[in-house]
């Protein structure tokens, strides 16, 4: 037996019925489908759930298949990402990091008016790979035919933006934008930073090479003509508290003599 995600623990109560909690409901049938043939649970906390499960669970981790993730995430007051079978809570945004997608949500919203387009924001859900690995890029824009249909998941972005965080930082540029190149609709990724002023703007080119543009004076701009967007690094900080990027020069390095060089 293993147990569900340490996240679920401040929500979840487990009872002779099943798993409950702020409206969700479990019968023991589907709590069995996705925890397995539990010997404990019923009627104790979460929390002692947990703590009983623990030992069997480091021996057996669980993993949840795409189908089991996507029942229960449809279900969760906080989002999740998925990745191989591992669930993974997503930690709530602070202000600078919610101003910073607001300003990109408006100025997007007015840029691609009247354009076959969407730009939706950090709670809809992403598709990098079918059955694989689930997302919730911090802004999305799309402007593919099935996605303007999609009630839920999107699929084919073309601009995909991640806010980033001390913790999730080595993440976004590491092992989620390697997956994020496999999406073949994808041209234009944007790193933007919350402790200073950078915006790191990587692009699609020919031949599948990808191109990168740091972005770091006020006037700096992101200039993407397809998408009629034409958006300064003064307007992606504005109203925030992000402090723009200090480029210090260097001293010439001082010779012998006292003379510089």
């Amino acid at each position: 037996m293993s147990s569900w995600p340490a996240s679920f623990t401040s929500r979840w109560t487990v009872t002779k019925s099943g798993l409950s909690s702020h409206g969700w409901g479990m019968s023991r049938k589907r709590h069995e489908r996705c925890c397995g043939n539990c010997s404990v649970g019923f009627g104790l906390t979460f929390e002692e759930y947990v703590t009983a499960s623990m030992g069997q669970a480091d021996q057996n981790p669980r993993r949840y298949t795409a189908e089991e993730y996507l029942d229960l995430e449809q279900q969760s007051e906080i989002k999740h990402e998925f990745f191989d079978g591992e669930i993974f809570a997503m930690a709530g945004a602070d202000i600078s990091h919610n101003l910073i997608s607001s300003n990109f949500l408006v100025s997007f919203k007015l840029a691609l008016r009247g354009r076959p387009c969407k730009v939706l924001m950090e709670g809809v859900q992403l598709a990098v790979q079918e059955g694989r690995h689930y997302t919730y890029p911090d802004v999305m824009i799309t402007c593919d035919a099935a996605d303007q249909q999609a009630k839920r998941i999107l699929k084919a972005p073309v601009l995909l933006i991640e806010v980033l965080s001390p913790s999730t930082a080595e993440y976004d540029r590491g092992r989620k934008f390697n997956q994020y190149k496999q999406l073949p609709s994808l041209q234009h990724y944007l790193l933007v930073s919350q402790t200073s002023w950078l915006v790191e703007w990587y692009r699609r080119e020919p031949g599948n090479i990808w191109s990168f543009t740091a972005l770091v004076e006020a006037e700096d701009a992101l200039v993407i003509p397809d998408l009629n967007i034409n958006l300064t690094v003064a307007a992606i900080y504005e109203g925030t508290d992000v402090a723009p990027l200090k480029i210090v020069a260097e001293e010439p390095a001082v010779a012998y003599g006292g003379q510089r060089f």
